[in-house]
């Protein structure tokens, strides 16, 4: 295995191997998705000991222990008509543990950073962008034009801007975990992390007051203190 000392690198970002198991089926060697699994765990430990700022993309369960960030998290539901509301379960369970990041701001359906922002808060997740340096014109009808507005220079301002904003409130919850996610009525969510601090979220245009606190419209209100 090549170490970091030899390629002098800081850190590793893998693609899917905490992502996809694949299952051999051949006569000759028959390996199932428990067994490959197991070899998934393996080799991301090993990974981890040579790169321990290591970077995972979707992580799946197994692959917690070896991942210090995980980008691309679950942040929503398929919106089926099914279901009534979504619960950031994922988010819920690591946060505190690792550092994350949902889907790329840039390239999502909703480019509104402000709203970008909310949801960022909701899910106690860091902001994350996908950038290139040159136009992502030069992509297209390549494998990566689904990279259709990542040219830096464009988002690199905004970007820093909503990254203080995020920080200023997430930053000192780093190490707490969320402790409750409510549903106080549609638009409007409050997060509870277990050092006492609560984050009441407000995506409506509207202002709405929550127990006595007014949070004006697509905004929020951090209360609370940390222990």
């Amino acid at each position: 295995m090549l170490t970091n000392s030899i390629l002098d690198l800081g850190g590793l970002s893998l693609r899917d191997l905490g992502q996809v198991l694949t299952s051999d089926y051949r006569d000759s060697r028959v390996i199932h998705r428990e067994t490959a699994k197991n070899i998934v765990k393996e080799q991301l430990g090993k990974l981890a000991q040579s790169y321990p700022n290591l970077m995972v993309s979707a992580a799946n369960s197994y692959a917690w222990g070896s991942a210090q960030h995980i980008v691309n998290v679950p942040a929503g539901s398929s919106r089926f008509n099914i279901t009534d509301e979504e619960v950031p379960f994922y988010a819920m369970v690591i946060h505190g543990y690792m550092n994350y990041a949902a889907s790329p701001m840039n390239t999502s359906g909703d480019q509104d950073l402000r709203k970008q922002l909310l949801r960022s808060l909701e899910l106690g997740a860091a902001p994350y962008f996908q950038w290139t340096y040159e136009p992502s014109s030069r992509l297209k009808l390549t494998n990566y034009d689904s990279a259709y507005a990542t040219e830096y220079a464009y988002w690199v301002d905004d970007a820093v801007a909503l990254y203080k904003k995020a920080n200023g409130v997430l930053g000192n919850l780093a190490n707490e975990q969320i402790l409750k996610h409510e549903g106080i009525q549609d638009g409007v969510v409050r997060i509870t992390y277990t050092g006492g601090t609560s984050i009441l979220v407000n995506y409506n245009a509207d202002a709405v007051t929550v127990d006595g606190t007014t949070v004006g419209g697509t905004d929020y209100v951090v209360g609370g203190v940390n222990r």
